[in-house]
């Protein structure tokens, strides 16, 4: 599985700008000193500019060194992508981003009330957009990982380490 996981994103790092498929990799770490789980999550570019288009109805370019998205992207990344432990939302900061030639690295915490590490994540980026979407997201807590695949119709798994 880490090897098949490995080649798809050394394949999905070297894709050009023009892309036929739909896919955002979510890493996710839990950091042990402030009980929060770091996530760094990629977005190809155009993508992410058209959804954000689409839903303020006017043209958005993100580009380097340019924060004047970053509140739109913030809440769009809020709005579909949680962890939820009893109906209760992890908080969310967001922490900044970085952009690539093609695609939007996106860097937020997510905390509890509680350490426990079960509960339930959603992965709807671009799912509403795309049929074929494919959000690939990665848990590592204490040295175990768990990947999970969110896909339109499928995209709230159970998480419990």
């Amino acid at each position: 599985m880490i090897s098949f996981i490995f080649s798809f994103f050394s394949f999905f790092m070297l894709m050009p700008l023009e892309h036929d498929f739909h896919t955002s990799i979510a890493e996710v770490n839990f950091n042990t000193k402030n009980n929060t789980w770091e996530v760094s999550l990629r977005v190809f570019t155009d993508d992410l500019e058209n959804i954000l288009s689409k839903i303020h109805k006017k043209d958005i370019k993100i580009e380097k060194n340019d924060t004047k998205n970053d509140a739109m992207i913030q809440k769009y990344i809020q709005e579909n992508f949680e962890l939820i432990y009893k109906k209760q939302k992890a908080n969310f900061k967001w922490i900044g981003k970085e952009v690539e030639a093609d695609a939007v690295w996106n860097y937020f915490e997510l905390k509890f009330d509680k350490k426990n590490p079960q509960f339930q994540v959603k992965n709807s980026i671009l799912i509403e957009t795309f049929d074929d979407q494919l959000n690939i997201t990665n848990f590592i807590y204490q040295k175990t990982k768990k990947t999970f695949i969110c896909q339109k119709g499928d995209f709230i798994h159970s998480i419990q380490f």
